[in-house]
């Protein structure tokens, strides 16, 4: 399915104001941790200018905007949701990172990564990077459940 620019418009305005929520909360947090999540969420809503931009400037260029949608076509979307939606259900309860890295070998499996050694390592690195950064540096507690 070929993205549209009224997609790219709704996402990059939902990423803009997700953006701008988050830079206003940020706002309010603790020195130690206020710059780190700033420049995040400067980033992720400097992202999602882009987008809307681009979607609105890209205006007058031929689109598929008309094309109907099938359920077929929403089928792949609405997994993602409900294995993101899972996640969020189960973060308290399980544990973060126990979570993390179940949700990304899942993910990353139903997208077609094949190299398990690959997923692992990668699983393992990014967990890494967020258990130094939040819980070593920031002293960010991170919800924990029943097994971590």
């Amino acid at each position: 399915m070929e993205r549209t620019r009224l997609q790219d418009l709704v996402i990059g305005l939902v990423v803009l104001g997700v953006g701008i929520f988050g830079i206003v909360n940020a706002l309010s947090m603790p020195e130690g941790t206020k710059p780190y999540t700033l420049v995040v969420t400067i980033i992720f809503t400097a992202l999602g200018a882009l987008l809307t931009g681009r979607s609105i400037y890209y205006r007058k260029t031929p689109s598929h905007d008309s094309n109907v949608v099938h359920a077929k076509e929403m089928l792949n979307p609405m997994v993602a949701f409900l294995m993101v939606l899972a996640y969020v259900l189960l973060l308290n309860v399980v544990g973060f990172f126990v979570t993390s890295a179940l949700f990304m070998f899942i993910m990353m499996a139903w997208m077609g990564y094949k190299k398990i050694w690959v997923m692992l390592l990668t699983i393992a690195l990014m967990l890494g990077f967020i258990y130094a950064l939040f819980v070593w540096q920031l002293h960010v507690m991170l919800p924990s459940g029943f097994l971590f």
